[in-house]
């Protein structure tokens, strides 16, 4: 099982090939490995939320017979 914090840096390199891959220019190189961790923190805090339903929480859908005419 991977780890936590391999996990995040997982998320973080791909968030920053995203960020990587709209182009970047010399005076904001500095600034894409924070952003690209920025955004690993907030998808690992995204990992927390429980959807209580689930797939359990899918109803049951009614059967409609469609007509030949």
């Amino acid at each position: 099982m991977i780890g936590d914090d391999d996990l995040r840096d997982l998320f973080a390199m791909f968030a920053m090939n995203g960020i990587v891959s709209k182009g970047i220019n010399e005076s904001v190189v500095n600034k894409v490995a924070e952003n690209a961790y920025v955004m690993a923190d907030a998808m690992m805090e995204a990992r927390k939320v429980t959807d209580e339903a689930g797939i359990a929480g899918i109803g049951k859908r009614k059967y409609v017979r469609k007509n030949a005419d």
